[in-house]
């Protein structure tokens, strides 16, 4: 059957076909201790394949246009590879230099499979799965249900029962359905509204880097990256308290600020990344992030508190009027000198524990962080826009990461602009609290 793509799927086929070297896959390893029974973790990753369609599907072109086409469920083959060495480290390191050439690996979407599996033997009571997970259908929310129902359904099927998972869940491609058919009206409630909003808007401007360059500068990517510490984010996470305002808010409104007093702009569009997900799609594997473009309109010498009340206020009359991805698609030139996303994890080590060492007992899973922190986050190929900045909230404080472009900025001055975010926020943190007494 085929199905058109949803608008956050052309949003992100757009990048595809401009950068066909681009890997639009994101890669997780997971570490398995113990007993480890083959054919059940065969059987509980063709029942979760199964039960998700989106897990199946391939893009094909069809009269000059993408469409959606869901295979049918088979047998899941996937390689085991042996990297036992003469030691523990030894083996370690050769699972390391396979993961990194299964996660570098380009994924054509037309032929799939859209989820990669691969399986390492270290010992024979260690092993690490391998899964590779294609943007297109799979979204960061979606790959942790994926992996809750794996593990959730190898501790039934170990102990000899049948999966834990008897109802049907509603199907990505059910949600393209709903999201075209419903676009007219959608168009009538909301269009006004970005229309009025976006008129005249200009994308962020970065002024040219003072630092001179000790070198030509080469078109490339460079990595930004710092926790802002444990103190200072308990500090905003009591302004975000006192304010009543989500901590995200709060850090884009640091951001905004520290972008006014940068590019000397009053008026500019900061494209935040949500989750786009409403309560009735808890439970669809799908892609269903996209961007929301906030139009920042200020003076400059507003206080924390009027700050904070704009970009809140304009970041949730956006959100009312959530447009899933159309306004990137028409006005693909406001995605140009920023983006901006908000991620929250639990553990910056290893992610969540998974539920499998309750389940079955005589193993345990645990992520294995194998590449740089924040690493593979962005929806975006490395170098499409200036600086591409995600701040993650953590159990060891925020931590902001991202890209920059080498041929616009220097190493300096990007270590310089994370400073500035710092010093923003101990400001505005002092100015809050002084405030209060």
């Amino acid at each position: 059957m085929q199905l058109p793509l949803t608008f956050q799927q052309q949003w992100l086929w757009g990048f595809l076909q401009k950068h066909e070297d681009w890997n639009c896959s994101v890669a997780h390893a997971f570490r398995l201790k113990g007993e480890l029974s083959l054919p059940m973790l065969q059987k509980s990753l063709e029942d979760v394949i199964r039960r998700h369609g989106s897990l199946r599907t391939r893009i094909v072109i069809v009269d000059g246009s993408p469409k959606q086409e869901t295979d049918d469920p088979s047998a899941v083959d996937f390689d085991v590879t042996s990297v036992v060495s003469r030691s523990a480290q030894d083996s370690e390191e050769r699972a390391r230099r396979i993961f990194a050439e299964f996660a570098d690996r380009t994924v054509d979407p037309a032929v799939g499979p859209l989820l990669r599996v691969q399986l390492l033997k270290l010992s024979d009571r260690e092993h690490w799965l391998l899964i590779g997970l294609h943007r297109l259908t799979v979204d960061c929310f979606s790959a942790e249900q994926i992996f809750r129902e794996l593990w959730s359904a190898y501790g039934e099927f170990s102990r000899n029962r049948s999966s834990p998972f008897k109802e049907e869940p509603a199907q990505y491609g059910e949600y393209a359905i709903w999201q075209h058919s419903t676009s007219r009206e959608w168009a009538k409630r909301h269009d006004g509204y970005w229309r009025d909003r976006l008129a005249g808007a200009m994308s962020l401007q970065w002024p040219a880097d003072p630092t001179p360059a000790t070198e030509p500068a080469r078109a490339g990517n460079g990595r930004l990256g710092g926790l802002f510490g444990e103190a200072l984010s308990e500090g905003l996470r009591e302004l975000a308290r006192r304010s009543r305002a989500l901590l995200a808010t709060v850090m884009l409104t640091v951001y905004v600020a520290v972008l006014r007093q940068w590019c000397a702009q009053r008026d500019f569009i900061v494209p935040f990344n949500i989750a786009g997900r409403q309560s009735e799609h808890k439970h669809i594997v799908g892609y269903f992030s996209h961007i929301l473009y906030l139009r920042m309109q200020i003076t400059g010498d507003e206080t924390f508190s009027e700050l904070l009340s704009r970009v809140s206020m304009e970041f949730f009359r956006a959100l009312t009027h959530q447009d899933f991805g159309r306004m990137a698609l028409q006005e693909p030139q406001l995605l140009a000198g920023t983006y901006f996303q908000w991620v929250t994890l639990h553990s910056q080590e290893a992610a969540s524990q998974l539920p499998a060492p309750e389940a079955n007992p005589s193993l345990a899973v645990e992520r294995i962080p194998l590449r740089e922190f924040g690493e593979g986050i962005s929806a975006l190929p490395p170098g499409t826009i200036d600086v591409d900045l995600t701040l993650f909230d953590t159990p060891a404080g925020i931590y902001a990461g991202g890209w920059y472009r080498t041929d616009r900025f220097s190493a300096g001055t990007m270590e310089r602009f994370l400073e500035d975010l710092r010093a923003t926020a101990e400001r505005f943190v002092r100015s809050a609290t002084d405030t209060a007494t």
